[in-house]
């Protein structure tokens, strides 16, 4: 046992798992590039942190997603990383020849539906985040179950139409958070193409929360002022009684509850 100024340092090993799991967690979680630099110290210290640095994957841009995959892909470790990952952030334009399985994904955030065709073994996802705002027409692609997905959160957008959800493809769909428009032709936006498409969505699956998260589309963020709720509801001919739909400003972290609070709503936020 070493000492340093009057304390006595004891070696990493000797320490309780669970301090050890500490540590490691407040130095990793914060920055990926420590952890990276944490796994190369030692095999020890490679078990213990590499576990942590791939459990939220947020990946920035193409080069750090193909790197990502390559990773995945390896012949030694490959098979451990992929089962580490529960959360997985994949950026625009990352879309490669590879196809990964995560058999333990929870939380997955993608720009477009298409991007299901390169994951495979999402039995365990529950919750998913659609970013893209400009593709026209968007479905999750024919042949694909996702029967443990039970949150989706969808981006703004100027025509919600163009997304399909089918109970086919999400038959245990719970939750879903979408944003209105609102502002000056709020009205207008809201009877030729989000009100069709939220009687649509309330038609098809047996919701227990509809989040509407009022959205300013000249600014380009989420509408924090009151927004009057009997209005809302009577432009989107929704029964004001009907308490599975919560208009949140405050984002979906008070609409939804604690299992929505880390880590989704922020990597949504970030994204839009």
């Amino acid at each position: 046992m070493d000492t340093f100024k009057g304390y006595f340092l004891l070696p990493l090993n000797e320490l309780p798992a669970d301090i050890i799991q500490s540590i490691l967690e407040w130095a990793v979680i914060p920055s990926s590039s420590t952890g990276a630099m944490l796994c190369r110290v030692s095999h020890s210290i490679f078990e213990w942190t590499a576990p942590i640095l791939y459990y939220s994957v947020f990946l920035r841009n193409r080069e750090v997603y193909l790197l990502f995959i390559k990773a995945l892909d390896s012949q030694s470790r490959g098979e451990m990383y992929r089962r580490w990952v529960r959360t997985l952030y994949i950026p625009d334009g990352a879309l490669s020849g590879h196809r990964v399985a995560l058999p333990c994904l929870r939380r997955l955030s993608i720009p477009h539906l298409s991007f299901l065709n390169k994951l495979t073994d999402l039995l365990a996802c529950t919750y998913l985040t659609l970013r893209g705002r400009d593709t026209r027409f968007e479905e999750i692609p024919f042949g694909i179950t996702l029967p443990s997905i039970t949150h989706i959160i969808l981006p703004p957008r100027r025509d919600m139409r163009g997304i399909t959800l089918t109970r086919e493809a999400v038959p245990n769909l719970k939750h879903i958070a979408i944003p209105i428009h609102t502002g000056n032709r709020a009205r207008a936006l809201l009877l030729s193409d989000q009100r069709p498409f939220l009687q649509l969505i309330s038609d098809r699956f047996n919701l227990e929360t509809m989040v509407l998260i009022p959205w300013n589309k000249s600014g380009g963020r989420v509408v924090t002022s009151p927004v009057i709720r009997e209005q809302l509801m009577s432009e989107l001919r929704l029964g004001t009684g009907d308490t599975r739909h919560v208009i949140s400003s405050s984002g979906i972290e008070v609409a939804c509850g604690e299992s929505w609070r880390y880590g989704e709503w922020k990597i949504w936020h970030c994204a839009i």
